[in-house]
């Protein structure tokens, strides 16, 4: 199990155990399994987007490709492949699909329609390693190592300025990352050897 959504009263599950990489989907109604539907490469997060299900099959950092699923027939539509960088996480906002991909010396947004095509492309030259994507009001948030940046949705001009800058620059300081209400959420997983935190932060 690696995360779940919700469409057409179904609930789906991505899941990646070796080889075996696949989405079960069940009744959201009784819980009754409806469906196994086999993935071509790992299945990560998973979200809704216009009634549609779109699985992230790039995990831990590596990949391209996102699966496009009809939760009507509950078969894969398409397969679409970022043209640069790697997906690091993927989100869905007012009915389409976000991801951020990246290189060790870029990044990239990228929006995409329900059914799978990209509709622009924001590139943030000098940002490398991106990830943790998240969109709160029409603001992106995303963190590039221990750094959190902002944006406007609909500007292309890249920020140069953090707006915070996490003391703690380890693998594990942002393990968790999310922007709700005016709020920034971050979990440091303190290497898996000390209680976990979570610091909250004012997005102004």
């Amino acid at each position: 199990f690696r995360s779940i959504a919700f469409a057409n009263n179904n609930y789906y599950v991505t899941n990646s155990s070796g080889s075996s990489k696949f989405v079960n989907v069940y009744s959201s109604a009784t819980n009754a399994f409806v469906k196994k539907i086999p993935l071509t490469s790992g299945g990560e997060r998973i979200v809704e987007a216009s009634g549609r299900i779109v699985v992230q099959n790039a995990s831990f950092g590596s990949g391209k490709k996102l699966t496009f699923i009809d939760p009507v027939s509950n078969i894969v539509e398409s397969e679409v492949l970022v043209p640069n960088g790697n997906i690091q996480k993927t989100i869905s906002n007012g009915g389409n699909v976000y991801t951020i991909a990246s290189t060790s010396t870029d990044s990239y947004i990228y929006k995409l329609s329900s059914t799978g095509t990209i509709t622009s492309t924001i590139t943030l030259s000098g940002i490398a390693d991106a990830k943790n994507l998240e969109i709160d009001g029409s603001k992106f948030y995303f963190s590039s190592g221990s750094k959190i940046y902002t944006m406007d949705m609909s500007s292309t001009t890249v920020p140069t300025t953090p707006i915070i800058t996490l003391a703690d620059n380890s693998w594990s300081a942002l393990y968790g990352f999310g922007v709700i209400d005016g709020k920034i959420y971050i979990s440091n997983a303190n290497g898996f050897t000390e209680d976990s935190t979570v610091e909250i932060y004012s997005t102004s």
